[in-house]
């Protein structure tokens, strides 16, 4: 027991992916937002769209409004004050570049979950015992679990709080919103609900429109509640007119004057009235209505006025440049310690000779430098807002010409921002080349790195993107500093390569400098070294590669291009038998993959498994790049290992576009791999109704069965819930009564089994064989009640199901339903007449005595309402159901039985009373419920022993353990631990 414990302790805290108690958490980033001002958010609250979507069991809203307009403050006030606590809320704030992947929110979540909901965490136990600690990397693995959490009837009503999906990272957006939508078409959501923030952005937007039909409701467009947010934001202006009154003690008639000019300015949001206030803190004026006057009239009008303000107020605004620069560019928010060394690494020669300040002071500096534009919490830097990086950031699709008015506006290109960041990590890591105090675990997690030490992770993990981001030129001064660095036999090369190459999981075994530069892709170091006379067939130890199979992988197409151009070999083959066309076509480098064709790569190169640069590039939908092996006219038929064909694959990833393209192509509909899975089968079994869609007009084969199971696409498309897909298969006549091979199991027992009421519903409107039994003797109706599906068990029963229907074992769906401790299913079924005594054949136990062996009070209580017996015995022990109850400590059920009259001295096959349970396995407040009806304390068993006699045995243990205890202690404290 305590193992499991510390298992499922080891398993919760996984989710919270913190590694030190400096590391932000979810909880900080949804408290680091400003807590509402009172009677504001209420024009959301009161919206028709929201009490809708309250009164929903499930369904996602989406909330959208323009930037700083209070979406956050919303979303923090909803998740601690304004939304039902009957629910389980669970939340997750997006914070682009440090909290923005579905990993992370997925992550949070499920630790929220698990929290509030200790017995869901059984879902994620399973899957734990597979992965380990490889859990928290999987992504297809945590929807998996979530999912299951949510369909669990324990989980009750859930309400999950998405903020910001704008600030998702772009290449995972896409994913999340599909498993969301997902949950809503294919009926497996529970009662769950999701409440989503976002800027209005199209591509936002646009993925709620398939929802449209079943939640007419989806959205609330906040940037057309202009009106209602501007008299909030009034409401916010004079709650901090007040504030601010009281703090520097303006007059009364000043006041007036100060809220009167400040809800006549025209461009007021929650952001602007922020960053006004912070700087009236600050500004010295006469407390006169003049004196405001002049105030005023310094005030910026626009949050972007406001910003050009804050930074023009820089004491150093080259060093202000700098540090925005690197927080631009920054793969992650640099701490204080980082900063501080980054911006002194110009001005020095070595590590030595670095001129760091003091953490505090170099805060205060940075603060003096950059004012309210950065904030700093947990010791990290931040931009104070998302729009402050938008401001900053210039948008090269615009003219270039940049107004006198706003010299900080637009003024950093990401180029420009990439190339500070890169040139300092590539200086930082030359001063290795010249010092000796690297740590020999520095590759090591939770390393804590002398000072000057500090900034050496994040320069090892990303001086190679920033240095390929900011396309060095040929002649730059950097070059061959980069290209010191890149040289395997060089001290810089170990410091940087021991903590980026155990981060990645590669194993860099052998690796010379061009195949480092190939592998980042440093077109000026790949050219140098080119020039110098490189080897370009060399290979490393570990995976064989070339650099040009490295730049193919990684999607360097100028590297390529000057491999090329120096005859690299295009066919050459690492350890897997890929060659750089296959990993090209696998990542969808497109641009590479053409640069390969021109030069005759093959199209039909099979790798160990025998998958060829189609068959990758179609397993992973590049649509792009099967086009253009197609034009080369690759094998559409070409078959793995497994003989798995590109459309195939493409079908089970739901790659709709790659499908598409393939079957206009005349690719086989019913290709079939080595177990006669189809790529309908597939694409049936994973739900991707578009997909399915394709397949069937194309004509594909509604019955066709695999051969290990002989289960059809509907019986796999009702087994995993999708509704939109069952009806497809429907509506093309699938046959609803298809067996499977190994249970004899129907679509409908499939759905009935897994609690997809949806699909129950479209299998009964197609008079799906209610009484279909299976192997085993069970029906659908069996299988719902057993597992708790309530809504799928009253389907059906209004389907006249029979509620005495027994499997094998004589077992009902009632005796299953109170077995597991379904109340409501048992209070359906015996609504409809089941029998309350029926009994097993194997053991005589009606379900009275199971609810009670497991302590399923509220199933007991509606049991013994409908007259259940309370002396029913089982036929192996001759037990009662209060012997059951006390033997296990059930405390309440007990009380229900005695109230019910039980035998308090019913005696089982070794003649031990509910009384003599109780006291050998030291239940003492079932003991102290039975003494008080005067149970016998001297009643004897087979063997003589009273619950006299068995409290004392428990006694002694108890005490043995005691003495145990305090013998360790004192053997600790003589050893000095205690």
């Amino acid at each position: 027991m305590k193992e499991e414990q510390e298992e499922i302790q080891k398993c919760h805290q996984l989710f919270r992916l913190t590694d030190s108690s400096r590391d932000a958490t979810y909880e900080w980033y949804k408290d680091r937002v400003e807590d509402r001002v009172k009677d504001t958010c209420l024009w959301f609250l009161k919206h028709e769209h929201f009490q809708n979507w309250l009164k929903q069991k499930f369904g996602p809203l989406l909330v959208t409004a323009d930037p700083g307009c209070g979406k956050s403050v919303l979303a923090k006030y909803l998740i601690d004050h304004g939304l039902p606590r009957s629910a389980t809320i669970c939340y997750f704030f997006f914070k682009d570049q440090d909290q923005n992947t579905a990993r992370q929110a997925l992550c949070a979540l499920l630790h929220q979950l698990f929290s509030q909901k200790p017995a869901l965490i059984k879902h994620a136990i399973t899957q734990f015992r597979i992965d380990g600690h490889r859990l928290i990397h999987g992504t297809e693995s945590l929807w998996k679990v979530l999912r299951n959490a949510f369909k669990d009837p324990q989980a009750g009503p859930i309400i999950i709080v998405l903020d910001a999906l704008d600030e998702c990272a772009e290449s995972e957006f896409i994913g999340l919103m599909q498993n969301i939508q997902s949950q809503f078409r294919g009926g497996q959501h529970g009662i769950v609900k999701y409440l989503l923030t976002s800027r209005p952005y199209e591509q936002i937007v646009t993925e709620f429109h398939d929802l449209l039909g079943s939640f007419p409701n989806i959205r609330i467009p906040g940037e057309e509640e202009s009106e209602a947010i501007s008299q909030e934001v009034n409401h916010v202006i004079t709650h901090r007119v007040n504030q601010l009154s009281e703090r520097k003690r303006l007059p009364d008639q000043v006041k007036v004057y100060l809220m009167d000019r400040l809800l006549k300015i025209t461009h007021r949001t929650y952001l602007w009235a922020y960053l006004v206030f912070n700087y009236l803190k600050t500004k010295d004026f006469k407390k006169t209505p003049r004196g405001i006057e002049s105030a005023i009239i310094t005030l910026p009008e626009t949050v972007n006025d406001a910003y050009e303000q804050i930074l023009n107020r820089s004491k150093e605004p080259s060093s202000a440049r700098k540090a925005l620069s690197i927080i631009l560019a920054a793969s992650r928010p640099l701490t204080l310690s980082e900063m501080n060394i980054a911006v002194n690494i110009s001005e020095s020669r070595s590590m030595d000779d670095l001129d760091l300040e003091d953490e505090d002071e170099f805060k205060y500096l940075l603060r003096s430098w950059c004012g309210l534009f950065v904030s700093i919490h947990h010791g990290k830097i931040y931009f104070l807002h998302q729009t402050a990086r938008e401001f900053l950031l210039a948008n090269l699709a615009l003219p270039t010409t940049i107004s006198s008015q706003l010299r900080w506006h637009h003024s950093i290109t990401t180029r420009q921002a990439h190339s500070v960041l890169a040139e300092l990590c590539v200086l930082y890591l030359n001063f290795f080349n010249s010092d000796n105090s690297l740590p020999a675990d520095a590759n090591r997690e939770g390393h804590r790195p002398i000072h000057s030490h500090a900034f050496l992770d994040y320069s090892a993990k990303s001086w190679g993107s920033h240095f390929r981001e900011a396309s060095i030129m040929d002649n730059a001064a950097i070059v061959p500093y980069a290209l010191r660095i890149s040289h395997p036999d060089s001290k810089s090369y170990s410091a940087w390569s021991r903590i980026y190459w155990w981060t990645t999981e590669i194993k860099a075994t052998d690796f010379t400098d061009l195949l480092v530069s190939s592998y980042f892709g440093h077109t000026s170091v790949v050219k140098l070294l080119l020039e110098r006379g490189a080897d370009v067939e060399a290979k490393d130890s570990e995976y064989s590669r070339t650099p040009l199979s490295w730049a193919a992988k990684n999607g360097h197409d100028a590297v390529v291009k000057l491999l090329l151009e120096k005859d690299a070999n295009v066919e050459t083959k690492d350890s897997y038998g890929l060659t750089p066309l296959s990993w090209a076509a696998e990542n969808g480098h497109e641009a590479v993959v053409q640069l390969l064709l021109e030069k005759d790569a093959d199209v039909e190169a099979k790798d160990s498994n025998s998958q060829t640069p189609l068959w990758w590039a179609a397993y992973h939908g590049h649509k792009a790049v099967v086009q253009l092996l197609l034009e080369k006219d690759a094998d559409i038929e070409a078959k793995d290992s497994d003989s798995q064909t590109p459309l195939w694959w493409a079908a089970y990833h739901g790659h709709k576009a790659v499908v598409q393209l393939l079957l206009e192509k005349d690719a086989d509909v019913e290709a079939k791999d080595r177990y006669d899975r189809t790529p309908l089968l597939l694409a049936a079994y994973r739900g991707h109704e578009a997909v399915v869609k394709l397949l069937l007009e194309r004509g594909a084969d509604v019955e066709a069965k695999d051969s290990d199971y002989s289960r059809t696409p509907l019986s796999w498309a009702a087994e995993n819930g999708h509704e939109a897909v069952v009806k497809l298969l429907l509506e093309r006549g699938a046959d609803v009564e298809a067996k499977d091979s190994v249970y004899s199991r129907t679509p409908l027992s499939w759905a009935a089994r897994d609690g997809h009421e949806a699909v129950v519903k479209l299998l009964l409107e197609k008079d799906g064989d209610v009484e279909a039994k299976e192997k085993y003797d069970r029906t659908p109706l069996w299988w719902a009640a057993r597992n708790g599906h309530e809504a799928v068990v009253k389907l059906l029963l209004e389907k006249d199901a029979d509620v005495e229907a027994k499997d094998k074992h004589d077992r009902t769906p009632l005796w299953w339903a109170a077995r597991n401790g379904h109340e409501a299913v048992v209070k359906l079924l015996l609504e409809r007449g089941a029998d309350v005594e029926a009994e097993d054949s194997d053991y005589s136990r009606t379900p009275l005595l199971w609810a009670a062996r497991d302590g399923h009070e509220a199933v007991v209580k509606v049991l013994l309402e409908r007259g259940a017996d309370v002396e029913t015995k089982d036929s192996d022990y001759s037990r009662t159901p209060l012997s059951w109850a006390a033997r296990d400590g059930h405390e309440a059920v007990v009380k229900l039985l005695l109230e019910k009259d039980a035998d308090i001295e019913a005696k089982d096959s070794d003649s031990q009373t509910p009384l003599s349970w109780a006291a050998e396995n030291g239940h003492e407040a079932v003991v102290k419920l039975l003494l008080e009806k005067d149970a016998d304390v001297e009643a004897k068993d087979r063997y003589d022993r009273t619950p006299l006699s068995w409290a004392a045995v428990v006694g002694r243990r108890k005490l043995a353990r005691g003495g145990g205890q305090a013998a360790a202690r004192e053997r600790r404290r003589r050893r000095g631990q205690g």
